[in-house]
């Protein structure tokens, strides 16, 4: 241990004193001059307040200021320098007023730690602490120790600076040697596991932490969590998560050490409800159509209705089906043969049993039985003949409903039983033995008592037949469905969970669960699944229009669509490396250019140089959530989130405040849309809740953004889009374009117009492209004014858009909007130092990156989702991202809000380091990587999802025979659950059948 202590008569005065009054008695006299000469030259006290005894304020006591004392008191001289004559702080601070400011300093060395304290005497403001000739720390005045991490090993001089008035009170020194390195701790977190699944938003977190120095702060989630004292390790400590959503959550705990030194470690964990991984849920949903999609079904059918006859003739080949006495005669009938004339025709129908159970019904022209008989008379002989029954206009129809089995994995028919309508018949025998003809006339006298009992035969036998054959078919037609979708390296097993049988047809209700054949990331958090809405299967047929006939409705719940976002995810299929050359930046973004900004000590890692690249790991961590049917279709070029110019309506505007050259920058700038609600399901698309506009303060609203258009002569589409309640008028660089709902059109509004009548949420759109002659390639100005329709009105909404066509992927065949909410987008900035790129295409094979810092970037993506045939002709949903930036704002359009939409935190830092230079740079790393988001969201290859295939083996010999192919196609979002999102993707679908042997 080492100590230097230090007296200065230096710093500011800390009581209020009399100039001249060297003796400190409240006047001043001649007695004061005496005190400073005896101070001065007799060796005498000396005064209590220097600053007092400094008469003519030169900062020193010496003999001119007793002269100017007498001077003043006895020749009419200048009075002494302020405070004077009235007791006050000194002006100009310089020698101090009280007692002196003593200072020392005591030095300890504790490893790679440095341990400072030191005591004070005297009246001080603060302390500066330097090592090494560099300020390390400003500290307050309590303040009386502080333990430092140097870092470089070796010897360290130490000053400590006592400050009073922005001077130097006094200062002490320390020198110090044999500081060891400092190893960052590691942190192991020891409970809950992995995965686990949390009810509530408390639990304990269990830790265990090495290092050479001491735990100073434990953040969860950058919240400070409280540390018992003392903290024994391993600890457990009791978090609260601020978020309430459900589902997987990326918990991020940061241990500091004393030195400063960090250690992250992350725990994955769900919040209930949460979809566990490898769980089953309402996944997919096939409903055929009890009109034309049965038609189709009928189509599949058909070729086996030409083995009909041959069905019949097993059912009734070699069957007794009479076995009777006619009027004491003995006659036997037994089944030959059967023929079918004419066409057969088939028909399935919703029918009216039990709520609309599948119906069959096989129609015949004409079905004729033949029969062996036998006629025993006796002692007259036995005679044999033929028997023919031939029926007309046969209906065979009956009802049946399917049931799932063995745990879903095929289909069961069940019968009610069928039913075979006779329009009319006869009955005749012939070919008899006997020469003379007695026995002809005699049996076909007799016939016509027994032909009814054929009837009732061959009717039992077509109807065994049907449940025994053609029942069959429908079992064989439906049952073997494989609807598994596949998208690499995951796959979706499904099972069927119900049959429904509805007067709309016939509903195929799949659950199902994703699995994956890839090993996780190493870098992917271990999730225990993915968000859980259990949304209920569709009710059929939906609710939604369709240009085109509808034979089969094939829906995808957002569920298991999020579930296989999750797992590819968790594959590491959703990472990417951004290339630092790619990016057109003003600095040069290398390790140096951290260190500058952030924090020096990153230069003193171990293997780290200044020059060293940077490289830029970008990747999902957090599963992200589709939403289907949010937002536009269209791409935005002005969309819901960017920001405008506003100001309230409580005055006139300035004159040409709608044109392209008024200057707005002292309006108030936030992002669109505006307004408020007593109804939150007119909240969905506003952001900017303007004070005062829900209280009446004011009733009209002033907006104004300006946009470019790249190509305008090349666009296609320019869609002015306006959500409005109650009335608005739009202006295009300062032309009035578009108004609902007040005044008369070329008229300003006056800003205490209020709107004509009360309405309700509506939506308008204009078609931009008539006023070409407006629109520039740069610098227009799209301006609005809402108006409520009073000042005590429930909601006020407006939101515009202006949206161009996105264009489609090849084969597009329908889409609709979507929005991709990513919760974690992880920018991770390395130090490459062997300087030959990142992870894989490392030279040697063996990782050299050291990590520096990471932020996770929040943020929602505006897309669609398009159903298209790839260039196989298999239809499929893809995501449709538009990554070009037409409105200029450095982020790709697709980007909700732009910049604003993004929320940013800190996900890594190998130092502790202050919170407001993080974001500080954050703000640097998002305008320098914004413009290659569109390039990252690209490369992240969003999937594409097949559509099952609806293929059906007739034949069993395990390949299809015949395939229901789409022909026409539109997609449709649907809620289930009444939250106002969608829960289900549906494909309203014109299908055909195609034979593939």
């Amino acid at each position: 241990m080492s100590a230097l202590s230090g007296f200065l008569c230096l710093g500011a005065v800390a009581d209020d004193f009399i100039r001249g009054d060297s003796n400190s008695d409240g006047e001043l006299n001649i007695s004061d001059a005496q005190h400073t000469l005896r101070w001065l030259f007799l060796a005498g006290r000396e005064p209590d307040c220097p600053a007092a005894a400094d008469a003519n304020d030169d900062e020193t006591v010496d003999i001119s200021d007793p002269i100017r004392v007498l001077e003043y008191l006895f020749l009419g001289g200048s009075p002494p320098a302020p405070p004077f004559p009235v007791a006050g702080p000194d002006p100009t601070p310089g020698l101090s007023c009280g007692a002196p400011v003593t200072l020392e300093l005591f030095c300890d060395v504790r490893g790679p730690m440095v341990d400072l304290s030191w005591t004070l005497a005297g009246e001080v403001e603060g302390f500066e602490l330097h090592r090494d000739g560099a300020l390390v720390a400003e500290l307050g005045v309590e303040s009386r120790e502080y333990s430092d991490a140097p870092l470089a090993v070796g010897a360290h001089e130490y000053r400590i600076v006592a400050v009073l008035g922005g001077a130097v009170a006094a200062e002490a020194g320390c020198e110090v040697a044999g500081v060891e390195a400092n190893a960052p701790p590691t942190l192991a977190i020891l409970a809950p596991p992995q995965g686990s699944i949390i009810s509530g938003r408390s639990f304990n977190l269990r830790l265990q932490v090495d290092d050479d120095t001491g735990v100073h702060r434990v953040l969860v989630d950058g919240e400070e969590v409280i540390l018992p004292s003392p903290l024994s390790l391993p600890a457990t400590l009791r978090v609260n998560i601020r978020s309430g959503e459900p589902g997987p959550q990326l918990v991020r705990i940061e241990i500091i050490d004393e030195a400063g030194r960090t250690a992250f470690g992350e725990l994955a964990l769900g919040f209930s409800p949460v979809l566990a991984r490898g769980d089953t849920t309402e996944a997919l949903a096939i409903d055929i159509s009890g009109d034309s999609g049965y038609d189709e079904l009928e189509v599949i059918v058909e070729p086996f209705l030409d083995g009909l006859p041959e069905l019949l003739n097993e059912s009734v080949r070699g069957v007794r089906l009479f076995d009777g006495n006619i009027l004491g005669v003995p006659v036997e009938v037994d089944g030959d043969r059967v023929e079918i004339n004419g066409p057969i025709d088939f028909d399935l129908f919703p029918s009216d049993l039990a709520g609309g159970r599948l119906g069959l019904r096989v129609r015949l022209d004409r079905l004729r039985f033949f029969g062996d008989g036998e006629s025993d008379f006796g002692f007259l002989g036995t005679d044999e003949w033929d028997a023919i029954w031939t029926g007309n206009d046969i209906d065979i129809t009956g009802t049946m409903a399917f049931v799932p089995v063995d745990e879903g994995s095929r289909l069961e028919v069940v019968s009610d039983g069928f039913t075979v309508e006779i329009g009319s018949s006869d009955f005749s025998v012939s070919g008899f033995l006997d020469p003379l003809g007695i026995f002809d006339a005699l049996v076909n006298v007799l016939s016509g008592l027994f032909s009814g009992q054929i009837e009732d035969a061959v009717r039992d036998a077509v109807q065994d037949a049907a449940d025994g054959q053609v029942v069959p078919i429908l079992v064989e037609t439906l049952g073997n469905l494989n609807l598994d979708i596949v998208i690499d390296p995951v796959a979706l097993q499904t099972r069927l969970s119900d049959a429904v049988e509805s007067a709309g047809g016939l509903s195929l209700l799949f659950d199902g669960s994703w699995v994956s054949s890839a090993r996780p990331g190493a870098s992917w958090p271990p999730y225990p699944g993915s968000v859980l809405a259990r949304a209920p299967f569709p009710g059929f047929p939906v609710e939604s229009s369709a240009p085109h006939p509808v034979d089969a409705t094939i829906s995808l719940s957002t569920d298991t669509l999020n579930q296989a976002l999750a797992e590819l995810a968790a594959g590491g299929s959703l990472d990417t490396t951004l290339a630092v050359e790619d990016i057109d930046s003003p600095l040069p973004l290398n390790v140096n250019t951290l260190a500058v900004a952030l924090e020096p000590r990153i230069l003193s890692l171990p293997g780290v140089d200044p020059e060293d690249p940077l490289v830029i790991r970008v990747g999902i961590r957090h599963p992200p959530t589709l939403v289907p049917g949010e937002g536009p279709l269209d791409a935005s070029i002005v969309g819901v989130g960017d920001e405008w110019s506003w100001r309230p309506g409580d005055t006139e505007p300035p004159a040409q405040w709608n044109g392209r050259t008024f200057d707005d920058s002292g309006w108030a700038r936030a992002p669109s849309g505006f307004g408020y609600s007593s109804n939150d399901e007119e909240l969905g698309r506003v952001r900017t809740r303007p004070e005062g506009l829900a209280t009446g303060d004011y009733t009209a609203l002033y907006l104004r953004a300006s946009f470019d258009i790249e190509a305008l002569e090349e666009m296609e589409s320019l869609v002015l889009r306006v959500l409005f309640d109650d009335a608005f008028v739009a202006y295009l660089n300062g032309v009035e374009i578009a108004r609902r709902n007040i005044g008369v059109e070329g008229t300003p509004p006056r800003f205490d117009e209020l709107a004509d009548s009360t309405g309700e949420p509506d939506t308008l759109e204009v078609d931009l492209l008539q006023w070409r002659g407006l629109l520039r390639s740069a610098g227009n100005v799209l301006a609005l004014q809402g108006h409520n329709v009073s000042g005590t009105s429930s909601d006020f909404v407006l939101v515009p858009e202006i949206l161009r066509s996105l264009p489609g992927p090849e084969g597009i065949i329908s889409a609709i909007p979507a929005e991709m909410r990513i919760g974690g987008l992880e920018i991770a900035f390395l130090a490459d130092t062997d300087g030959d790129g990142a992870g894989e295409a490392d030279a040697d094979g063996e990782p050299d990156e050291v990590g520096l810092i990471s932020y996770s970037l929040a943020l929602n993506l505006q897309t669609s989702l398009a159903l298209a045939f790839s260039p196989e002709g298999v239809p499929a949903i893809v995501f449709n991202v538009d990554t070009a930036d037409l409105n200029k704002d450095g982020f790709p359009d697709a980007i909700i809000g732009g910049a604003a939409g993004l929320d940013i935190r800190v996900a890594g830092e190998v130092f502790d380091i202050a919170d407001e230079n993080l974001l500080e740079f954050a703000q640097l790393v998002i305008s320098l990587v914004g413009p290659s988001l569109g390039g990252i969201v690209e490369a992240l290859e969003l999937p594409s999802v097949p559509l099952p295939e609806l293929a059906f083996d007739l034949d069993t010999d395990g390949e299809p025979d015949v395939r229901l192919e789409i022909r026409e196609a539109t997609l449709a979002p649907v809620d289930t659950t009444s939250d106002g999102e969608a829960d289900w993707i549906c494909i309203l679908a014109d299908l055909r059948s195609s034979p593939t042997k």
